[in-house]
């Protein structure tokens, strides 16, 4: 299962008329250019093979149609298999939070969650046994599906037999061969 980091982010800016918005700078903007260089930094930055996932799952700014807000907040999660991954994917998205402040005049505030959940990964012994007990209950084991759950799911799983997660990427499909690397 994929390790999983919370994030907020805060662009402020004095907030003004949207008549006049070379008076200040635009939170409002500033979140858009966050969003999109966030993903192209996932895109770009981590090994296809290490599949990562950055979501912003909420945007909070202004409250009225012709005002440009003084703050926007956005919140949402980082998660990959790797903890390198994890501390590679801060990295980058503090460089594009900067560089969006950057571009529409407003100051990038980041703050992570303190816990940081770390990815699961089971030993091959307990995929085998795991690969074995589904095949025997009749449930599919050829799968491309990864799971990026976390959280209250992570919290019931610790390194374990309940790992079904065939990293399919490295080593080939899994139609007809046997499972050989498997996380949840």
């Amino acid at each position: 299962m994929a390790g999983a980091r919370d994030l907020t982010v805060f662009f402020e800016a004095s907030g003004g008329h949207a008549g006049v918005p070379q008076t200040t700078g635009d939170p409002i903007l500033a979140a858009g250019h966050f969003v999109k260089g966030l993903q192209q930094a996932v895109a770009r930055a981590v090994n296809p093979y290490d599949p990562p996932v950055a979501t912003v799952a909420m945007i909070r700014g202004g409250n009225s149609h012709n005002i440009i807000p003084g703050q926007v907040r956005l919140q949402g999660t980082l998660r990959a298999f790797d903890d390198g991954t994890l501390e590679l994917l801060a990295r980058r998205l503090e460089t594009v939070a900067a560089a969006a402040a950057e571009i529409a005049s407003t100051k990038a505030v980041v703050g992570y969650e303190d816990f940081v959940m770390p990815p699961v990964t089971n030993t091959p012994v307990e995929r085998d046994l795991m690969w074995g007990a589904a095949g025997r209950c009749g449930v599919p084991t050829r799968t491309r599906d990864t799971i990026y759950g976390g959280r209250r799911l992570r919290q019931l799983l610790t390194p374990s037999a309940w790992s079904l997660r065939l990293d399919w990427k490295r080593h080939g499909s899994g139609e007809g061969t046997a499972p050989t690397s498997t996380s949840i």
